[in-house]
């Protein structure tokens, strides 16, 4: 919830730092091979 408010506030920066937030988040955390796999 907190990568949708900055992104809306800063979207020169945000559009890489979110993606790869999002990116890492589910998908790095809980697998790495998840990141190519959607987070749901």
């Amino acid at each position: 919830m907190a990568a949708p408010a900055p992104s809306t506030s800063s979207p020169t920066p945000a559009p890489a730092t979110a993606r790869q937030f999002l990116a890492w988040r589910p998908g790095a955390t809980a697998s790495g091979r998840a990141l190519n796999l959607p987070p749901c």
